[in-house]
Order: C-alpha cells, then structure tokens, then sequence
C-alpha cells in the first residue's frame, strides 16, 4: 500500500523545512489538537453515565482503568496523515490536496511504502493505521467499545465529516507526538507541484542522490482540467560489489517487531565460507530495513518446512542437510553452519 504526503516547502526563518525533514528522512506527527479539523476525536459519548450506573450495581475497575487509558493516550497521541489515492489513478491528482497542501502546487508530494514505513519502528506496539471513514454525524461511543481497541481506534480518531471526503485519509497513529524518522527504503517517489521552482527541486534530487527514488513533474493537460505526471529523474542507491541476482533467490521474508527474516536459495556450488559471509553482508545491505537474521539453503524444495516447528523424520534430516548456514542480527558478521559442518 501507498500513501501521499502533500508539502508546501515554504521558506520559514530562511530554511526549507519540508526539504530538510525529506532529505533527513523524518517526519512529524502532530498532536490531535493541533490537526486543522476543529472537530477531530469528536464522538458522542455516553459512557460516562452508564459508569455512573454500574459501580452503584458492582465492580467496573477494569473499564474504568481502560476508559482512563484511552483518554489520556487521546491527550499524547501523534497522528502521521496520508493520502490513499483512487484505485484508477497511478499518481497523485488530487487538486484540492495540491491546492491546500502543497501551496498551490509550490510544493511537492511524497510517495511511501506504507509498509516500509510501518517497519522502520522497533516495536509495533507503539502505533496504529486507521482508514478514516466519513460520516454525516459523530460516532456514538458504547460502553462495550471500551475493551475493543480497534474500534475504538476507528470511532475516536478515524472518524470525520463527510465534507473531508477528498481527502481518502489514512493515518499512522502514535502513542506520543513528535518527529518521526524512518527507514529510507520506505520512499518512493517525490512529486513536484506545476508551479515549484526548479532550484528546489534540484536540491531535492541532489540531497536524495544515494537512495532509490524516482522524480516526477506535474503538467497541465493541454486545454482540459487534467493533470499529468512526467519521469524527470531517476535515483539508486550506490551498493559496490553488489550480490549478482543470477547466485541467490529469496524465498521467503518475514517481518517481526524488531527483527527482519530472510530465507535465502543460493544457487552457487562449493561455497566457502569467506563468499557466504561477503554474500550475507552486502544481501542486508541491499535488502535489511532493520536487524536481520539471513538464514542460506542449498535447495528449493525446503521452502514448505520454513518456520516449521517441530520437525520429525525425512523432514528433519532433509532440512538439516540443505540448511547451509546462518546469520543472526546480533552475530557481527560470523555465521553459523548447520547442522555443525
């Protein structure tokens, strides 16, 4: 999934905030409070009496507390808002977000991996992605939502009125505001508004030079209310002695809270352990967005028992037997052959 961040790139106290926040590949999450729609988290609420009602009739400690979290995280909370463009669209055109975003088209759009972005942080557990949904009236908090995270994820702050419709918002929660960096693999794309001047853009492509980005302008379409997006550069990332794809295949990847996996099929022969150490440390230089374990096999075939647990029998000695070796994120480069070769 994508999602589109709009700037306007003005020059405030003589800096280019946007363009450095971009190029420092960070960003920030405001505080609901300070979001431009007055009535962001407003839901109508009824949970306060029913509580009132319930500790006269028996124990409600445990909503209670939840209750306390959830409007105390409404208080700290930071909100990352991204636009997820129209299926049919293959870039951003959006008028009224170029328009109120981007400083009439001054400014300049990003695309992120939303994935990647998502994965950029040690923890999941200190975020959240909603889909806002627009209604013609606030959400009506029940007393049963309370231990329903989700959705009371959904109803306090991916909830708003039907006029931000255009806006096809998704939004990154965290649990504090602040500025937020991310993983440079999680760019995509920049996208310079009609009217941005070309120094700035320069600038932009220049400060991006080692990353894989690509560059797009944004035309007017002839004498109609069309817009158009034209290739104007094209950025990749420098990586010397880079594994050739013709020795290796990826057969399966797999992304925890604060670690990636990658199962690997090499198809060289008689590798030496001096190559499979060079081969892991430039595969996590091209590939890894965190710490990472590489894990090597010498056969397709034992993809099926990936993350297999337990192994008995021909299961077991086969995949001992085409498991080369490993790598663990915290291993400083040494790997480990299996089984004890």
């Amino acid at each position: 999934m994508n999602g589109y961040k709009y700037r306007a790139n003005n020059l405030i106290e003589g800096e280019y905030r946007d363009t450095i926040s971009l190029l420092k590949h960070e960003y920030f999450a405001p505080k609901m409070a300070n979001l431009n729609d007055p009535f962001e988290g407003e839901f109508d609420e009824a949970i306060s009496q029913v509580f009132r009602l319930l500790n006269s009739i028996g124990d409600t400690s445990g909503i209670n507390e939840n209750w306390s979290k959830i409007n105390d995280f409404k208080t700290k909370l930071g909100i990352f808002s991204l636009e997820q463009k129209k299926e049919k669209e293959n870039f951003p055109t959006n008028e009224l977000l170029w328009a109120h975003y981007a400083n009439s088209h001054k400014g300049f759009c990003i695309e992120y991996d939303v994935n990647k972005l998502l994965s950029s942080y040690k923890t999941f557990h200190e975020l959240n992605t909603v889909k806002v949904e627009y209604e013609s009236s606030c959400p009506k908090l029940l007393i049963a939502d309370v231990t329903q995270k989700d959705v009371m994820l959904q109803k306090m702050f991916g909830t708003k009125s039907i006029p931000w419709k255009y806006e096809n918002e998704i939004r990154v929660i965290f649990d504090k505001a602040g500025v937020k960096n991310y993983h440079p693999s999680a760019l995509k794309s920049i996208y310079f508004g009609l009217n941005m001047d070309e120094l700035r853009q320069e600038d932009i492509i220049k400060g991006l030079v080692n990353c894989d980005v690509t560059f797009y302008k944004i035309h007017k379409v002839g004498n109609t209310y069309d817009l158009q997006a034209e290739l104007i550069s094209e950025n990749k990332r420098t990586i010397e002695k880079k594994n050739p794809k013709t020795e290796y295949e990826i057969l399966k990847t797999t992304h925890k809270q604060t670690v990636e996996n990658f199962h690997v099929l090499m198809l060289l022969k008689d590798i030496s352990d001096k190559y499979l150490s060079n081969f892991i440390s430039k595969f996590r230089e091209e590939h890894a967005t965190k710490k990472s374990n590489v894990f090597l096999y010498d056969d397709r075939k034992v993809v099926g028992l990936i993350d297999k647990y337990p192994l008995y029998g021909e299961q077991e000695s086969f995949f001992a037997e085409h498991f080369i070796t490993q790598s663990t994120f915290d291993s400083n480069g040494y790997i480990w052959k299996y089984p004890f070769k």
